[in-house]
């Protein structure tokens, strides 16, 4: 659990290099079975779920959908995408309009990290902690101003992440 929160700690560090116009949430609650989202990062790029995975000095290996760590195979693709659809179709209920949000795994691992290539479907990015910035900011613009704004403030309320049927927040 530890080595799990330095990597949380590590990419919340990481995060504060976005300029103001992002909004960063941390650690934010969704429904009601204790689950949450590491990183939920929001600006004119895009919206993105971002899950900070700290695997010590083992080596990670990405082909596509296929990530092992220290040679067994793990689902940290399909648990990410899984979570960005999720975020994606609760803020769209929320601000009555289409929100597509991209999943981060975020490796904080001071082991090798291979990328034989990343999944096609272009919905999850892995990569290393230090690389997301860069990223984020080199995506072409996704929302325009007045969007922005709705999806921020969208986010910001915890009662859009209550429950998978989003209420009205406004």
């Amino acid at each position: 659990m530890a080595l799990g929160r330095r990597g949380e700690e590590a990419m919340a560090k990481a995060l504060e290099a976005l300029p103001p116009s992002w909004l960063v949430l941390h650690s934010l609650p969704i429904g009601s079975q204790g689950a949450d989202i590491d990183h939920l990062v929001v600006g004119p790029r895009g919206v993105f779920s971002i899950n900070a995975k700290n695997h010590g000095q083992k080596p990670i290996r990405i082909k596509e959908n296929d990530v092992t760590v220290g040679g067994s195979r793990v689902h940290h693709a399909r648990n990410s995408r899984f979570e960005a659809s999720r975020v994606g179709t609760i803020l769209s209920q929320a601000c009555g309009f289409e929100i597509k949000a991209r999943g981060i795994v975020a490796f904080t691992s001071s082991g090798v990290i291979t990328d034989l290539g990343q999944p096609v479907d272009g919905k999850v990015r892995l990569m290393a902690i230090a690389d997301v910035v860069p990223w984020l900011l080199a995506q072409p613009a996704e929302l325009p101003p007045r969007w922005l704004a709705a999806v921020q403030d969208t986010a910001r309320h915890a009662r859009t992440w209550e429950t998978s049927r989003p209420v009205d927040v406004a």
